[in-house]
């Protein structure tokens, strides 16, 4: 199953609830870019589930090399820090 976000964690937040709404006992979810998966465990918090113990969440990118806020996060992606 695919729930559409938009790469930031809004996106992730947003898809994260849907997807729980939809499939409440989902175990793992995979994420577009870690901004996304964060803002998915944000759900997934305010959902009171468990992460790792009851939920996998998993995101691409390498999240300690980015820097939010800046351009390039217009598009759904992070911009490359230095």
């Amino acid at each position: 199953m695919e729930i559409r976000g938009d790469g930031l964690f809004e996106g992730g937040e947003r898809a994260m609830t849907e997807l729980l709404a939809i499939r409440p006992d989902i175990t793992a979810v995979a994420a577009h870019n870690d901004v996304t998966a964060i803002g998915a465990m944000r759900a997934l918090r305010a959902a009171r589930r468990r992460v790792p113990q009851e939920i996998s969440v998993i995101g691409c990118g390498r999240h300690r090399r980015r820097v939010l806020g800046r351009a390039g996060a217009h598009d759904g992606r992070a911009a490359e820090g230095p």
